[in-house]
């Protein structure tokens, strides 16, 4: 069993069924961030941990999408543009798979000409869109709608 992006396969080493979302809402819901810049990732890994939240992390498309299939986060934060590829592709690889359309996609782009950028992605059916550098208290917000942010407890 296989899957590709941006015209490459990656071999699945074995059977993973493919499916979107955890429909579970009692579940720790899992975030995963896609960035080729190591500092906005462990940046957003800051933000979220002292929510009960799993943080996902990928560096580049390939790694992304191999997460994706085997680790199925509940959302996903993706830069346009990654090693091996860029943003765009892997959302349309997410659209284009039955299986994980419904993982909802924030792109989070430091892209100039952020009202031109923000129509390319919702016409791409990311879910939403944040321009870099991105606020704290912003970014909280926006995943929010998505999935729910709830404090850990402390023990």
């Amino acid at each position: 069993m296989g899957f590709g992006l941006m015209g490459q396969s990656f071999a699945v080493l074995s059977p993973v069924p493919l499916t979107t979302a955890n429909p579970d809402k009692t579940k720790t819901p899992r975030l995963m961030v896609v960035d080729c810049d190591v500092n906005f990732v462990e940046s957003q890994r800051r933000v979220f941990r002292p929510y009960d939240v799993d943080f996902l992390a990928a560096f580049n498309s390939k790694q992304a999408s191999w997460r994706i299939a085997t680790e199925k986060p509940d959302l996903i934060i993706s830069d346009t543009q990654t090693l091996y590829g860029d943003g765009q592709n892997l959302v349309q690889w997410l659209q284009d798979n039955a299986a994980l359309r419904r993982i909802p996609v924030i792109v989070a782009s430091n892209e100039s000409d952020g009202n031109e950028t923000r129509c390319q992605h919702t016409q791409l059916t990311a879910d939403d869109f944040v321009a870099k550098p991105v606020a704290t208290d912003q970014m909280r917000q926006v995943v929010g709608r998505y999935i729910p942010l709830k404090l850990k407890e402390r023990s």
